[in-house]
């Protein structure tokens, strides 16, 4: 680990697939060009706001980080509610970045990656395949099955929980694959919103974009991800990177994590809080830094 940094921080717009993203440029205090991620949202009309705190720990361990509005949201150009996009259009934006990234003097051009989470984990190696501007690929509680999958997953492990009976459990399963179903007509993948985007990405299998990365890879789960299912996920990734040949990859699961890579932790007499599981952030960029 590298000694804590201050950093600034600078507004930007640039270009995204067809549309302007916002977002904010954070740069640590050194004096030489330093390794950049380019930090990519998951699902929801997220800002970059949400993504400050993984901002500000790369650049205080001499990384610099962009985190930006995601098309739709924010000072981005774009309208998730009317405009027909999907993980090509996101994967496209998070190459902008890219490009960006690698114009600034204050970037090594040759260590210029991609951070993604949860949804993020689809768009990334969507990105990253169909580009050799990404250096290297960070992604968290990356599913290794297709959305459509991964949401029965979560579902699944919900009406389990929520419910001790198994008539209960049968009626809410029964209404979910009824709406896959019905997700899964082909008219629905020309809505526009939130119905038209899970019609269109709902097949999307993530293993043939797995299978073609070149870059280094770091990818991580939380053993206590309720939304993912992390062991079968990693075994699935490995097994992509393997068939292709790829050795340069790391895997690592964190007991006590979930989705987010965080954990309750009691405070005190007090009430538990919401923290990120030790050792997280200093994985990502002592990675990083041990690729340069």
């Amino acid at each position: 680990m590298v000694q804590q940094l201050s950093f600034t921080e600078e507004e930007i717009v640039y270009p995204g697939d067809g549309i302007q993203l916002a977002g904010t440029l954070l740069l640590p205090a050194t004096s030489q060009p330093c390794p950049a991620v380019v930090c990519v949202h998951g699902s929801g009309p997220d800002t970059r706001t949400g993504y400050r705190w993984i901002g500000e720990s790369f650049a205080r361990q001499g990384i610099a980080a962009l985190i930006y509005d995601k098309r739709g949201t924010g000072l981005s150009g774009g309208n998730w509610k009317r405009d027909k996009w999907s993980f090509r259009e996101l994967a496209n934006d998070a190459l902008g970045g890219i490009r960006y990234l690698k114009q600034r003097p204050e970037i090594d051009g040759q260590q210029v990656g991609l951070w993604g989470i949860s949804e993020g984990g689809w768009v990334v190696p969507m990105a990253a395949a169909s580009s050799q501007d990404v250096d290297f690929v960070i992604t968290i509680s990356a599913a290794g099955i297709s959305p459509l999958e991964q949401e029965r997953y979560r579902r699944g492990l919900q009406d389990r929980e929520s419910s001790h009976s198994a008539v209960e459990r049968l009626w809410k399963q029964t209404l979910t694959n009824l709406l896959f179903m019905t997700l899964a007509l082909p008219p629905l993948k020309l809505l526009s919103g939130i119905p038209g985007f899970s019609a269109r990405t709902f097949p999307h299998d993530p293993l043939p974009d797995w299978r073609k990365l070149t870059q280094p890879v770091l990818a991580i789960w939380g053993e206590a991800d309720k939304a993912v299912p992390p062991q079968v996920s990693k075994t699935m990734v490995e097994q992509a990177l393997k068939a292709s040949g790829h050795h340069n990859y790391t895997l690592r699961t964190f007991p006590n994590g979930d989705h987010g890579l965080g954990y309750m932790k009691a405070e005190g007499t007090g009430e538990p809080v919401w923290t990120h599981v030790p050792g997280y952030s200093e994985a990502l960029t002592d990675w990083i830094h041990n690729l340069t």
